[in-house]
């Protein structure tokens, strides 16, 4: 048996204003929170997201992350 206790870095909030969306700005953001994130240790990044949010979600499984 095998305790992950991998040190977790937590995304609650990543907004972009509605008319900024669809030009990268969210991957670029994402992309450096990822590298930040690495240089501090972080094995995992868990992100919250509200259920209904489908465009959030649709984002971050673009993005490589599942749903859990």
């Amino acid at each position: 048996m095998s305790n992950d206790c991998a040190k977790t870095g937590n995304i609650l909030e990543l907004i972009i204003k509605n008319t900024f969306r669809g030009n990268g700005i969210g991957s670029q953001l994402l992309n450096k929170i990822e590298t930040y994130f690495s240089g501090i240790g972080c094995k995992r990044i868990n992100i919250e997201v509200f259920g209904p949010n489908k465009k959030a979600l649709d984002f971050y499984l673009k993005n490589d992350y599942t749903i859990r």
